[in-house]
């Protein structure tokens, strides 16, 4: 048995293990088949705090943790490291795991240049800014990246390269300013001061407001579309209070409705576009990935033979708004399915409804071939245009 020992549960170590899994299970295991990942690979995370992610909002460390239990990753919390040697790793409490591959993100540490200067600094030794990254008020020291203790809302901005990189902008500004002589931009409310840091802490600052709890309901809880949607809000807000309703009226939903970028593609005959989505929708949901599938399938299914029906319909001379009213969908709908439709020829919409028979009896135990590979093999034979002759 293979173990992998990551210490330390912060943003490095949950992204690390968890992408080390999606290597393993979406990767590796069709280049080595004999092997069976699932069973024979293990992924320990360890961390003293009593959560992962323990920096960040404590909704954020619930979704990463049932992400992380859906992965198979076993999360050691509340456990502290006492030796590291060759292949294992001690505890405190006195367990030893034993891997080939041990990896260290338990955090960085400042600059040893750092504790020599005569400025205030955190517990962690940081050193102290304001909103302006002013060290102790002084109009003569900026300090922004790991040396710099910034905080948005009593909580410190992580010490990560994505913080340093956009806290640099902010802070060039203020220094050609003081160089200027001109006054030095200060953000005057956490709205606007999280635009300086990462997508997780602008997030963070946002759902720890009880009113805004709805961003995670609304979006769904992948950061990239997180980080978009909490932006915008920030934006708009312009330093107000955001509520609940804010959220629902503003947010892009996307926690239900990714089936739509898989459609879309497969009716443009994008096919790359088409396997991205369909990966994505399979990463993002929270139940389990074959029933996930399945559902996905399904919902092919149906989508491929409301075209086929609009498509006939079509042929007969019917409008956009009488085909919608015959098949009881919205008139968009069928305006979309139309445009789809115009795509294909009814010959590949009837081989595309056989073919999506075939993968869903094969995804339900009816293939010797693994569900996600008839999958990808059943998407790129529907989606593909066909070779021209000569």
């Amino acid at each position: 048995m293979a173990l992998h020992v990551i210490v330390g549960a912060g943003p490095v170590g949950v992204e690390l293990a968890s992408s080390l899994r999606d290597l393993m299970d979406h990767t590796l295991r069709r280049i080595y088949p004999t092997i069976d990942f699932a069973h024979e690979v293990t992924i320990h995370l360890l961390d003293g705090a009593d959560r992962v992610l323990p920096q960040m909002d404590g909704r954020l460390s619930r979704i990463a943790m049932k992400r992380l239990a859906q992965q198979r990753i076993n999360v050691l919390l509340k456990t502290l490291v006492s030796e590291i040697g060759p292949d294992r790793v001690r505890t405190k409490d006195g367990v030893e795991l034993r891997g080939r591959t041990i990896v260290w993100s338990g955090g960085v540490k400042v600059n040893p240049l750092v504790t020599t200067l005569d400025l205030e600094k955190a517990r962690d030794g940081r050193i102290l800014v304001d909103e302006c990254f002013r060290a102790s008020g002084r109009d003569d020291v900026l300090v922004v990246g790991d040396a710099a203790f910034f905080a948005v809302r009593d909580q410190p901005l992580p010490q990560l390269a994505q913080v340093a990189v956009l806290e640099a902008p902010a802070a060039a500004r203020n220094l050609a300013a003081l160089v200027r002589g001109r006054p030095v931009l200060r953000p005057q409310t956490v709205a606007s001061a999280i635009r300086i840091g990462n997508p997780a802490s602008w997030n963070t600052a946002i759902a720890a407001r009880d009113e805004s709890g709805g961003t995670i309901e609304a979006v769904g809880d992948d950061v990239g579309d997180l980080a978009s949607e909490v932006q915008k809000l920030a934006t708009w807000a312009n330093g107000e209070q955001i509520t609940r309703v804010n959220v629902e009226e503003l947010a892009v939903g996307r926690a239900e409705t990714p089936i739509f970028a898989v459609t879309d593609a497969w009716g443009r005959r994008d096919v790359a576009a088409t396997l991205r989505a369909t990966e994505s929708l399979l990463d993002r949901s929270h139940r389990p990935r074959s029933g996930e599938l399945i559902r996905l399938v399904a919902s092919l299914v149906g989508h491929v033979g409301r075209v086929r029906k609009v498509s006939r319909l079509a042929d007969e001379g019917i409008r956009s708004s009488e085909i919608a009213s015959r098949l009881k969908i919205h008139p968009f709908v069928a305006e979309k399915a139309a445009k789809q439709a115009g795509n294909f020829s009814p010959e590949e919409l009837a081989q595309a409804t056989v073919r999506l028979a075939e993968l869903d009896a094969g995804a339900k135990g009816g293939s010797r071939l693994p569900p996600e590979l008839q999958l990808e093999r059943t998407l790129v034979e529907i989606t593909r245009r066909p070779e021209r002759a000569g």
